[in-house]
């Protein structure tokens, strides 16, 4: 398996030579540990010179988007999108980009049962 490489205060390298600069953030913070870890992931982020938008509100900020105009939804896009929270929260997030699709990385907080 071929690993992407290190970036040093620049874009960080994605597979296929294509750079990551905007990095979207999604979490749960009703789950124990979330908005824990949505400060430490901004902080790391954005010490590897990338642009990061945080909302610890996941469901609220795919419902802002879905009352969004297409054009708006079009503008409003990442490079990379990391979502933490639960199975729902994940979903919500995908289903948020379906007309405009974009790597996701689902850190799952949910339990079972």
């Amino acid at each position: 398996m071929k690993r992407a490489p290190r970036s040093e205060g620049g874009p960080v390298a994605r597979a296929g030579s294509e750079r990551l600069h905007k990095v979207l953030v999604l979490g749960d913070a009703g789950k124990p540990d979330v908005r824990k870890l949505l400060g430490e992931l901004r902080g790391w982020l954005e010490q590897r010179g990338l642009e990061v938008s945080v909302s610890d509100d996941v469901r609220a900020w795919c419902d802002a988007r879905a009352r969004l105009a297409e054009r708006e939804r079009r503008a409003q896009t990442a490079d990379l999108l990391v979502v933490l929270g639960g199975d729902g929260a994940i979903l919500a997030a995908a289903r948020a980009f379906h007309d405009a699709p974009v790597p996701i990385l689902g850190v799952n907080f949910g339990r079972v049962g």
